[in-house]
């Protein structure tokens, strides 16, 4: 094969990021080509591509650019997470480069860290954790999760497994989808979207925004949910009207939320969830674990293998 390296930017650097290179990089060895990896290059800027027959990309480096890539004879570019817009497919075949993604997966992992995220706010334990790290002693009444009803918007971003494990809680289990005649719900778990925000302690959102269409998580809904209820964003931070969640959350109207899909202006900017101890923020980690962030690397690696190798020739069988 004429170009050997396949060069990664996917990631930022630290302890646990290296840990899973590693693996990485033990795999492409393994496939017979050279495998190396430089963190923290969003957007594209200041990449040395020299001797790259592939680039890894991550969802951040969508602006990548393919000028420079051809240029420097790089023939594949994978995104390790997400997809490619059209313009950039067409864009990259012009430029004599080939795009291509890793198929998404870690549903289980995204269920995961909603359960995690539902028993934290049920049960007051970032709330608890504060107090005591301030010295205080003070044991607030908690709400079970078992037994509970569970409101789910959308079946993917872990919608589905989500669906699956509160069940075997004992909880009671309600679905939405945008799109009922496509859906794949079980037809025991459909509701009607005010209904279900009614009835339900819990309403988890897994939505794509492709999906939804439109922005889901408004003043009205919000306006529909218990009082005591709790929120769970999961899906495109785009569903979640922002201002009338931190409206509700400072007044009570409902009793926590949690979210793991802010856009990351919002994390880095003027922030008004800050002030509030009714909230959980994460910078969107459902999927990010080291079984997956090892799948999806080498999955990304053999996936530029394959295709360097097509282009030189190599039968890859």
């Amino acid at each position: 094969m004429k170009h050997k390296e396949i060069r990664s930017i996917a990631g930022e650097d630290n302890p646990d990021m290296r840990a899973v290179q590693e693996q990485v990089r033990r795999f492409a060895e393994g496939l017979g080509c050279r495998y190396t990896w430089a963190p923290g290059a969003v957007g594209g800027e200041n990449i040395d591509l020299a001797g790259a027959g592939a680039l890894i990309v991550d969802g951040d480096e969508i602006n990548m650019r393919l000028t420079d890539c051809s240029e420097a004879g790089v023939k594949v570019v994978v995104r390790r997470t997400g997809g490619w817009r059209e313009g950039d497919l067409q864009r990259a075949l012009s430029l004599g480069i080939r795009l291509a993604a890793v198929p998404e997966n870690g549903e289980a992992e995204m269920a995961e860290m909603a359960l995690s995220l539902i028993l934290a706010l049920r049960r007051k334990v970032i709330r608890h954790h504060q107090q005591v790290m301030e010295g205080q002693w003070i044991r607030h009444a908690a709400s079970s999760v078992t037994g509970s009803t569970i409101g789910i918007l959308g079946l993917e971003n872990g919608g589905g497994k989500l669906a699956q494990m509160m069940e075997a809680m004992g909880c009671r289990v309600l679905v939405w989808q945008p799109d009922p005649e496509n859906a794949e719900a079980d037809s025991r778990f459909s509701a009607e979207l005010e209904a279900l925000c009614r009835e339900a302690d819990i309403v988890s959102v897994h939505l794509s925004y492709n999906q939804a269409g439109k922005q889901i998580v408004s003043k009205e809904l919000i306006g529909w949910m218990k009082r005591t209820a709790v929120l769970i964003s999961m899906g495109d931070g785009r569903l979640v009207d922002t201002e009338a969640l931190y409206a509700a959350l400072k007044e009570k109207r409902i009793e926590a939320a949690a979210l793991d899909t802010l856009e990351r202006t919002v994390i880095e900017g003027e922030n008004p969830f800050r002030t509030l101890r009714n909230v959980i923020l994460t910078p969107g980690i459902g999927r990010f674990t080291r079984e997956e962030l090892v799948r999806s690397g080498c999955e990304a690696v053999h996936i530029a293998f394959k295709l360097l190798s097509e282009s030189d020739g190599f039968n890859t069988k």
